[in-house]
């Protein structure tokens, strides 16, 4: 890749040179002589660290290290050992050697001797400690380092849990035990890489390779083996300047920079296998590309407050990155390897408090806050930064226009998910939009920052004012996702009560961006919002299950469409058309008596597990036009219609005419026709295995395969394999599972059935 982005700055590297050249010069250290055992194998022009030899001389790589020891300093207790040998085109060998002291490797302690065609040397060069001693004291066990290692990652998407990965690299290295689990190797290690080779400089180490995929930066940590602090770590997956940056409101954290000879510059084009890159620029206060600068930094450490703010959001841009891509699987903002640009320091319409998506066509803009000095009131918060990529997201996914209900929903979709970009990258979130600067608005209370959290309800916005509303009436649906998310109780300002029963973020989450996925259009509205999220967690969630119930309950919480109809109904009094629904139940009679009278029109139970018609109840028919009928829908297969009985089980569009119908003699259930697929996990939550129960009606072949919520299949336990009728059971262990919400889902010849697990 061309690097000349910076070409028209050519001057500040001048400027550099000229200013620093001979201070440079000044502060180089005198090195120590060559020793007299050296002197006597090495030719005058030799150095320390690029030995060259006579031509004359008589020696062979085998020789160096075990003849002349003398001459490299090295004592009794250290050790050359040969890595790899190297041919090349012209008939030279390369024999490159590690060191090793009291049999443990000295990191990057390296000789590479070069041998010409005739087997005799010709150089040597490299770098090795001198007078290593290993401090005495308790070494930290294996796993202990590991987790403090891990505490150093970049991201939590450790490639070892993704069985797909671990599958390709056994094949990959046709090697049945190959995995990217890190294996720890004790090391002695530099504390400090820039005081150099001197032996008080080195510590004995833990040294872990930590193997991140396309989520992150892939690393190798140094714990030290005593204290179990951090070292130092190194990138290891395609080569990239890392940096270190102090941001805003995030303390300093690690940055992935570019290097354009002296500067450093707030680019990323390597993070990762992707081909898209991440750029950050100065717009210097301005709404005017042609003010466009780089950030620069000469040690890539960049503390100086000049450019903290784009240290922020460069930093918070890659955190948005590495959300979608671990939790959504998305190609960056577009899915479609779209490269990720911001323009901090910006004048947004005329201000320098607000942020913008598409203001420059694919470009988020970010403002500099009221004070050109300081950074903490700039419009680059993560969440902020969050919500103006997922801008992007939606506008290549739903489209939503921007305007009206849609637009609303837009603002409300970047809202969701700048708050779950927080959460991801600090592992919580505050349900503010912006608070780390001063927040804007608040899922949990819209109201105390003037915006409605009941649809058409109090600061709702019906005029065109704001485009029609589209930031003050995203409330509604910042307070659905507020409450699908931890629950709520209570009476909406339209007289309604709730009562939602949260199902977690992560569900939320996922219901969300379904929906945004799959259902919306570009002109959807609030109501479509509620079906298409109803049906998104159908998919996910399964039909009749709870978090489609919850899904509704939040809907109508916030006055948007009816609650789906009570989980178990009673039924009581004279009914004389309408549609009676439960979602587990129907029950008629019993406690009460229950008539139904299909005389002005159709009279329908329908229940997802099962209809129970006690004493008490009757049905009557007055007019040969209606009927009565009780069906069981959504989580089964039948139907039961009353003239012909509990026995007959006809199709759910073909429901009977009936006459009369009175059960005094006893409660009658109308249940599956069809024997249901069993599917139990004991325990459920679970942590180190669990008990998977199935029961099969017939004799089928079983697949039993676990996904991750977005429909990742990660682990197949069964796949297709024969089984009698019958229980039947297989042991999940939980090893190598991120804690969290999965899917287990059986198939067989009569069906499938599937179940949530929770790995605690």
């Amino acid at each position: 890749m061309k690097k000349n982005f910076i070409s028209y700055k050519l001057w500040l590297v001048v400027c550099f040179l000229l200013a620093f050249g001979a201070s440079l010069t000044a502060q180089q250290k005198s090195q120590p002589l060559l020793n007299d055992a050296m002197k006597a194998i090495a030719s005058p022009e030799s150095r320390p660290g690029w030995i060259v030899f006579p031509e004359d001389n008589t020696l062979k790589p085998e020789q160096l290290f075990v003849q002349h020891r003398e001459a490299f300093q090295l004592r009794p207790q250290d050790e050359m050992r040969l890595h790899e040998v190297k041919q090349d085109d012209i008939g030279f060998s390369h024999f490159r050697y590690e060191q090793y002291h009291q049999g443990l490797r000295v990191y990057g302690g390296e000789y590479i001797v070069h041998a010409g065609p005739d087997g005799l040397l010709r150089s040597a060069n490299g770098q090795m400690a001198i007078g290593l001693q290993l401090r005495k004291g308790s070494v930290m066990p294996e796993a202990e380092a590991l987790r403090k290692a891990m505490a150093h990652a970049d991201g939590e998407a450790f490639l070892w849990l993704d069985e797909e990965a671990e599958l390709n690299l056994k094949a990959h290295q046709h090697n049945d035990q190959a995995s990217y689990y890190p294996e720890g190797e004790l090391v002695l290690h530099r504390k400090d890489p820039d005081i150099g080779w001197d032996a008080d400089n080195f510590s004995l180490a833990w040294k872990f390779d930590l193997y991140m995929g396309l989520s992150g930066e892939s690393r190798r940590v140094f714990i030290d083996a005593h204290s179990g602090e951090l070292l130092n770590y190194l990138p290891i997956s395609q080569m990239c300047d890392t940096g270190r940056g102090q941001t805003t409101w995030d303390g300093k954290r690690t940055i992935s920079t570019d290097r354009a000879y002296p500067f450093f510059t707030l680019f990323d084009d390597c993070t990762g296998s992707h081909p898209y890159t991440l750029r950050t620029y100065d717009l210097q206060r301005s709404g005017s590309t042609s003010n466009r600068r780089y950030y620069l930094d000469l040690d890539n450490d960049w503390e100086e407050q000049n450019n903290q703010s784009g240290v922020q959001a460069h930093w918070a841009m890659h955190r948005t990155r590495d959300y979608f891509e671990d939790v959504h699987h998305r190609d960056s903002w577009d899915d479609d390897n779209g490269d990720w640009i911001a323009y901090n320091e910006a004048t947004v319409a005329g201000s320098h408090n607000n942020a913008c998506w598409n203001c420059f066509g694919g470009i988020a803009a970010f403002g500099g806050g009221s004070s050109p000095t300081s950074p903490n009131d700039d419009w680059n918060t993560l969440d902020i930064v969050g919500h103006e990529f997922t801008h992007g997201v939606v506008q290549t996914s739903a489209g939503l226009e921007y305007q009206g209900e849609s637009g609303a929903l837009n603002e409300s979709f970047a809202d969701i998910f700048g708050e779950l970009v927080e959460r991801h990258a600090r592992g919580n979130l505050d349900w503010l939009v912006g608070g780390d600067r001063g927040a804007i608005r608040s899922f949990s209370n819209p109201l105390s920052f003037g915006d409605p959290k009941n649809f058409k309800g109090t600061n709702w916005v019906s005029g065109s004012d704001d485009n029609g509303g589209v930031h003050t009436n995203s409330g509604v649906q910042n307070y659905w996702f507020y409450l699908l998310s931890l629950g709520g109780s209570g009476t909406n300002e339209f007289g309604n009560g709730y009562d939602v029963v949260g199902i977690g973020i992560d569900k939320a989450r996922a219901v969300a961006y379904r929906n945004l996925n799959y259902y919306l259009t570009s002109t959807s509205r609030y109501i479509d919002a509620r079906e298409g999220s109803i049906r998104a967690a159908t998919d996910l969630f399964g039909p009749c299950s709870n978090e489609v119930i919850q899904v509704a309950k939040a809907w109508y919480a916030v006055n948007v469409g009816s609650e789906l109809s009570r989980y178990d109904y009673q039924i009581c009094g004279v009914i004389h058309n309408g549609f009676f629904r439960g979602i587990n139940s129907v029950q008629a009679g019993g406690s009460c008596t229950t008539t139904a009278t299909s005389f002005f029109g159709n009279v329908a139970f329908t229940a997802g597990k099962e209809i129970i018609l006690k004493p008490g109840f009757s049905a009557v028919n007055l007019n040969s036009n209606f009927y009565f009928s009780a069906y069981l829908s959504d989580c089964s297969y039948t139907v039961w219609n009353s003239p012909a009985g509990p026995s007959s089980v006809q199709a759910a569009e073909a429901p009977l005419a009936i006459g009369e119908l009175n059960r005094p003699e006893g409660a009658l259930h109308v249940t599956p026709g069809r024997q249901e697929i069993i599917l139990q996990a004991n325990p459920n939550p679970f942590s180190g295995q669990t008990s998977l129960a199935f029961t099969l009606p017939e004799p089928s072949r079983v697949s039993l395969v676990l996904y991750s919520l977005n429909g990742k299949a990660i682990r197949t336990l069964l796949a297709g394999q024969r089984r009698s009728p019958g229980e039947h059971r297989e042991v999940l262990n939980a090893d190598g599972l991120p804690p969290g919400l999965y899917l287990c889902r059986l198939i067989t010849n009569a069906g499938s059935k599937t179940i949530k697990l929770i790995l605690e």
